[in-house]
This record gives structure tokens, C-alpha cells and sequence, in this order.
């Protein structure tokens, strides 16, 4: 098994498709999907400053995290995390 294979085992023992954990100050939360991201570029279905949803958070067997919005699939840093009120 290849590194990043056991690197994603670990992923998924301690996280699913549908949230994230993030790291909110001093706290580990996890935040579940769907939710809203700002947009930070202009991108083919939406421009920078528009507010979408995450439905699903994906890894790649590259290790990188994609985000699933309205059925397209993105690099997670083309995106802000907006606070949950």
C-alpha cells in the first residue's frame, strides 16, 4: 500500500464526505455539509464574492481536498469557510 493509501485510510477513519474538521482558534470543530463558502475567484459557474454551498468533501488520492458544489467538484482553496450563525 502506497502512502498516500494509508494517509487516506487515516482520513477516513476520523472523517466522511460529509464534513470537514477544521481547526476554530484553540478547538478542533467539525463542520457538516452542507456549508456556505465564499467564492475567492471568478470560476465558470460563479464569480469571486459569490456565496455558495459545499455539498460533499472529497481527497484525492493525490491528498488534495475537493470540494463538491452543485454537482462540480474544486480545489477547497478557491474557497473561504463562512462562520455558521
Amino acid at each position: 500500500m502506497e502512502n498516500n493509501d494509508r494517509l487516506i485510510e487515516e482520513i477516513r477513519k476520523y472523517c466522511d464526505p460529509y464534513s470537514i474538521l477544521v481547526i476554530a482558534g484553540k478547538k478542533l470543530a467539525r463542520i457538516r455539509c452542507p456549508f456556505r463558502v465564499l467564492v475567492l475567484v471568478d470560476l465558470a459557474l460563479w464569480k469571486a464574492g459569490d456565496i455558495v454551498r459545499v455539498e460533499r468533501v472529497m481527497v484525492t488520492k493525490n491528498l488534495e481536498m475537493i470540494y463538491l458544489v452543485q454537482g462540480y467538484g474544486y480545489h477547497f482553496y478557491l474557497f473561504q469557510i463562512l462562520p455558521i450563525y
